[in-house]
């Protein structure tokens, strides 16, 4: 019974707010994940996590009260960070954390990297052009530019994620594969986001982009939110709103804890 207990107290979620943000001491078992709930780069390392069921520590930062110690991880603030057991070591930047999660776990039977060379040349080619895309989420957040331009421009890459899951024969996921990749898990957390502009007051800019134009894109994010191990680390569509909301009238574009996220 103590060992249990000791086991759920490493895997506990912590919330890093306030007066309370202090530096926790280092977990002794498993990995620890310094991010927030509705960071859509976060959510890219907390999906690998839960595809290969491995259990790690989510550590829940609250951007406005970020100290000193945690600028000093070697991420200069910014999420996510990935932490060894027992402070060994860590890794930054999101696409570098999640194929490091990959790489690490490397027997797991699920590789969100496939091993056959050619496939994974792909989906590496498919994250180049997600990394393309995630821009036109941030112009439509920040209501940045013409809105029909906005549109126009990200047309071309919209058609490519488009044909690419055309021409599948097999299955609703990139490059026809019986699983998520990282060409799934890079681009869904920002076309989740995306949609989530639905009834806020970017939503002039998401209508520009046409979505319903993109059946098997659609069809695929469906897939991808039925996923029960997606469903783990999904953004909540509230509070992601209620974040959008605050930006807005505030002109602050930061996360904050408590105000949008509920403690597990």
């Amino acid at each position: 019974g103590e060992l249990l207990n000791m086991e759920n107290e490493n895997l506990k979620t912590l919330w890093l707010v306030g007066d309370d943000f202090v530096q926790p001491s280092p977990n002794p078992v498993y990995m620890r994940l310094y991010g927030h709930p509705l960071c859509p780069y976060v959510e890219r390392s907390r999906m690998t996590f839960h595809l290969k069921e491995i259990p790690f520590q989510f550590c829940c930062v609250d951007f406005p009260s970020r100290p000193q110690w945690f600028k000093e991880l070697g991420s200069e603030g910014r999420v996510p960070v990935l932490e060894l057991p027992n402070n060994k070591g860590r890794v930054i930047e999101s696409a570098v954390v999640a194929q490091f999660v990959d790489d690490y776990y490397c027997k797991c039977y699920y590789q969100a990297f496939p091993k056959d060379p050619i496939v994974k040349a792909k989906v590496k080619i498919a994250i180049e052009k997600v990394n393309s895309f995630v821009p036109f989420f941030y112009k439509c957040l920040k209501e940045d530019g013409e809105k029909a331009e906005v549109g126009e421009a990200a047309k071309p890459i919209l058609e490519w994620f488009e044909a690419s899951l055309k021409s599948n024969k097999k299955t609703e996921y990139f490059l026809d594969q019986e699983a998520p990749t990282f060409a799934d898990i890079f681009l869904f957390p920002h076309f989740t986001r995306l949609t989530y502009l639905e009834g806020t007051k970017c939503e002039p800019y998401l209508k520009e982009l046409k979505l319903e134009s993109y059946p098997h894109l659609m069809k695929w994010h469906k897939k991808m939110l039925d996923h029960p191990k997606v469903q783990k680390s999904l953004c909540c569509k509230e509070a992601f709103q209620g974040f959008v909301k605050d930006m807005k009238e505030t002109g602050v574009l930061t996360l904050k804890l408590g105000t949008y996220c509920d403690k597990e």
